[in-house]
C-alpha cells in the first residue's frame, strides 16, 4: 500500500504529472519544458517557462526545509523565479510543517487540489494562523497561471505577508 501511495504523489508520480500537464496547458503552447535541466541549475526543474524565465516546482509529497531553502537558492543564484504549486492531499492542513509555513511566507507558494482524473484548479488563499496553525481560511481564489510573470515579484492575489515584511523591515 505505501508503494501504491509513493507511485500517486512524489515527482514522477502519475499525480505530480497530471498537475505538470495541466499547468503546460494552462501556458502558450510550445514555451514550457518538463523535467527540464537548465544550464545555470544542478537540478531539474518540474516546468521551465522559458518566456518569463520561470520555474514551477509542484511538491505533491512532504519535503524538508532544508531541500526548500537549497532549492530556493539554486533557483535565485540562476536569476529564475520559482512559482511553488502545492498538492492539498499534502498540504494545505490546520497544521502547517515548517517547510510549507517558510514558503507561505517568504516565496511565491500557491495550492492545487487537482485529482488524478485531471479535474481542479491552482488557488491561492488568506490563512489565519497562529503558531503555524490555520485558525481561519478564506475561499479559494483560482490563479490563471499564464497570467503571472516574472516581473511580478509578490503573491498576485495576496500579497499581505511581503508588504508586512516589507512595512517593518523583516
Amino acid at each position: 500500500m505505501q508503494e501504491r501511495r509513493a507511485s500517486l504523489q512524489g515527482r514522477g508520480s502519475v499525480l505530480h504529472k497530471i498537475v505538470q500537464s495541466y499547468i503546460c496547458h494552462a501556458l502558450p503552447p510550445g514555451s514550457t519544458k518538463i523535467e527540464y535541466m537548465h544550464c545555470s541549475l544542478n537540478r531539474i526543474i518540474d516546468i521551465f517557462w522559458t518566456q518569463e524565465n520561470i520555474g514551477f516546482e509542484i511538491q505533491c509529497s512532504p519535503i524538508s526545509l532544508e531541500e526548500i531553502k537549497a532549492r530556493c537558492s539554486d533557483y535565485k543564484r540562476a536569476n529564475i523565479l520559482v512559482i511553488w504549486i502545492l498538492h492539498q492531499k499534502t498540504f494545505n492542513k490546520k497544521y502547517l510543517p515548517l517547510s510549507e509555513f517558510y514558503l507561505r511566507h517568504n516565496e511565491i507558494c500557491y495550492y492545487t487540489n487537482i485529482s488524478l482524473t485531471g479535474n481542479g484548479y491552482i488557488y491561492d488563499q488568506k490563512d489565519f494562523l497562529y503558531n503555524r496553525m490555520r485558525t481561519q481560511v478564506s475561499a479559494h481564489h483560482p490563479i490563471n497561471i499564464s497570467s503571472l510573470s516574472a516581473k511580478k515579484q509578490s503573491r498576485t492575489s495576496f500579497p499581505f505577508p511581503l508588504l508586512i515584511k516589507k512595512i517593518f523591515h523583516l
